[in-house]
């Protein structure tokens, strides 16, 4: 046999080593085979605003559903976090979109935020996390 030939059959045969061991390492490790479900569609929302009133304790977000499956969702949680994505405040709410139109969501705060950057993230009530631009309280 040339040598060609040998380091050729030598790459196929670590390849085939290589490939058992992460098949191996797979079934082993817990995962088990890996089974592709199809979740149907998914929401599409857009929080182009988001921004605090220290007079009433509140945050304010623009929401829009970005498609006819979005346009009606309802939003089942809001939570505050801090710059270092420490969770501050976490509300209950039960809020829905009006169709595609840009809807303004205010969220009564139970607790007074300090001066610093927070962002807020929406939850629908269909599981989807909705994560709005960064706003400050001076």
């Amino acid at each position: 046999m040339r040598r060609a030939t040998k380091v050729a059959i030598v790459i196929v045969l670590f390849s085939l080593l290589a490939l058992g061991m992460v098949l191996s390492y797979l079934f082993t490790s817990g995962m088990g085979p890996i089974v592709f479900k199809n979740s149907g569609p998914q929401e599409k929302i857009a929080i182009p605003f988001a921004g605090y009133n220290s007079t009433q304790n509140s945050v304010s977000m623009n929401v829009q559903g970005m498609d006819d499956f979005s346009s009606n969702a309802t939003f089942s949680n809001m939570t505050i976090r801090d710059h270092q994505g420490y969770i501050l405040v976490s509300i209950p709410m039960s809020d829905r979109l009006n169709g595609l139109e840009l809807t303004t969501l205010t969220v009564n705060l139970n607790s007074t935020l300090t001066s610093g950057t927070y962002t807020a993230t929406l939850t629908t009530s269909k599981g989807g996390s909705f994560v709005s631009p960064s706003f400050t309280v001076p």
